[in-house]
């Protein structure tokens, strides 16, 4: 029974590492719906549990009132995942009690905000601005938002001593091209995530 449990966890995780990694060769610097962000966002998660267990947790919510249809709102592929991965390497992963990851989606008026927050072991502010000109994955990830919306976008990191860190990213909301491939790869992904 247990080689069969073994068999069945390290199937979940093939397939998570599988996905992520399509998606990432085929569509690196494209914009994709908001439902396969989120997606692929479950799939970097799930991984994560696997390696981490209980000792991080994580949370997804999504305010669907203002956001509206998840296939028609639009973010850079993968945009999440490095803001997660920081909270986990930077913000807790050192920690032996662990801690939480919460990501959070809401829209205002024009915008799209996407919010990593972690309750880790956080930083002086006045290292933030350190922190995201050297940071391969916060760099990378303003880079790619200014590529896609130029001055209208925002990123903000918030962050101090014992009290984990918030970065958060705020964008125009943009529907994607739609196309009938496109369509198609979005009913890959989990609706309820």
């Amino acid at each position: 029974m247990a080689y069969m449990e073994g068999a069945s966890k390290a199937s979940a995780l093939t397939r998570d590492l599988s996905e992520l990694l399509r998606y990432t060769l085929r569509k690196s610097e494209e914009l994709i719906p908001l439902q396969d962000e989120l997606g692929l966002l479950q799939h970097y998660i799930n991984i994560q549990k696997e390696r981490f267990g209980d000792r991080i947790r994580f949370s997804v919510a999504v305010d669907e009132e203002s956001v509206g249809d998840r296939y028609r709102v639009s973010l850079p592929c993968m945009i999440l995942q490095p803001l997660v991965e920081n909270a986990i390497v930077h913000g807790l992963e050192s920690s032996v009690e662990g801690g939480d990851v919460n990501i959070s989606v809401w829209g205002e008026e024009a915008m799209l905000f996407a919010s990593v927050r972690d309750n880790g072991c956080g930083f002086d502010p006045e290292e933030v601005r350190h922190r995201v000109e050297n940071r391969v994955g916060l760099k990378s990830t303003m880079s790619r938002l200014t590529l896609h919306y130029g001055e209208n976008c925002r990123f903000s990191v918030e962050s101090a001593p014992g009290k984990g860190c918030a970065i958060t990213l705020a964008v125009p909301r943009m529907a994607p091209l739609e196309t009938a491939d496109s369509r198609q790869e979005a009913d890959v992904f989990p609706k309820g995530v």
